[in-house]
């Protein structure tokens, strides 16, 4: 049997089941789609199988002939699409590079149980209206953002209605570092080109690096959709040696035992060489260092 299939690109990973989409624009209304009931045939097992394994099955979301979503048989999918859009909903027999697609159906307000491809395979479906800024403040738009400051502390969750918060610079020049014990933040400064952030393409990340060019920019921090609370810490330094004082704070750190670890040290290098090579290597050069940041300097900045 020949089979279609879908690559896993243009989403974003952050377990073994689940694949998440942060929408560009902000929209206020979302859906949840929640697979209540599901059921695949024998027959259907049969057409999946192969000679070395079991098949498993699960879903695709796709709306305008775009991927929103993967997730296991029973998932919950929480997509930037008004309720009264019908969203395609794919069912395919899972791997680990791409899909096999098995069969779809297209998700109506009203209908609650679908039977796709064979007609033996069903599943039940609710599709809800989500809104995943509804307690999150006045600072979930640009009119509210709060001042960056040296030092800011704040928290978002998706789940928990608070999915959005927007700061804004109160200094021309600022370089910003975001940090968070958890992975899965999206830092961005929307519509603004004097603003670079890195990693651009954001995935599994605990560390961000801003740098904001002009006075009054935005900078956007949402959660990771379809989780809960994620904590961060915000540390900025401003004007025309904001990268030297950033440089600073970063060496600082490394005198923390819990940065001592060659995943924060590497995590660290790579905001480093991609907003500030020529000043880091400068400051391994010039500046009276302890072994470990010998070490740091050494291993990381100056290959």
């Amino acid at each position: 049997m020949k089979k279609n299939f879908i690559q896993m690109t243009g989403l974003i990973l952050f377990s073994s089941l689940f694949l998440f989409f942060h929408p560009v624009k902000d929209i206020e209304v979302w859906t949840k789609v929640e697979v209540k009931e599901a059921f695949v045939s024998r027959k259907t097992s049969e057409l999946f199988k192969d000679d070395n394994s079991a098949p498993e099955f699960g879903w695709h979301i796709r709306f305008n002939n775009k991927n929103m979503g993967r997730g296991s048989l029973y998932s919950v999918f929480y997509i930037p699409v008004h309720p009264s859009e019908q969203p395609e909903l794919i069912l395919v027999e899972r791997d680990v590079f791409s899909d096999d697609i098995v069969s779809s159906v297209i998700l109506d307000q009203k209908k609650k149980k679908y039977f796709p491809g064979n007609g033996e395979d069903f599943a039940v479906i609710t599709k809800k209206k989500f809104n995943p800024d509804r307690y999150s403040g006045s600072d979930r738009l640009t009119a509210g953002a709060s001042e960056i400051q040296i030092r800011n502390k704040g928290a978002v969750n998706f789940i928990r209605g608070d999915y959005t918060d927007y700061f804004k610079t109160v200094k021309s020049s600022s370089m910003v570092f975001i940090s968070s014990r958890n992975s899965g933040l999206d830092v961005s400064c929307p519509k603004n080109p004097s603003c670079s952030v890195f990693p651009e393409k954001q995935n599994m990340e605990k560390y961000f690096l801003a740098d904001i060019k002009e006075k009054g920019s935005y900078l956007r921090i949402r959660g990771p959709v379809g989780r809960g609370k994620i904590e961060y810490e915000i540390f900025t330094q401003t004007g025309a040696n904001r990268k030297i004082h950033m440089l600073d704070h970063f060496f600082s750190l490394l005198q923390k035992e819990q940065n001592h670890s060659v995943f924060f040290q590497d995590d660290l290098s790579k905001l480093i060489l991609a907003e500030m090579p020529v000043e880091a290597r400068n400051y391994c050069r010039l500046n009276k260092l302890n072994q470990i940041q010998k070490n740091f300097c050494g291993q990381y900045l100056e290959k």
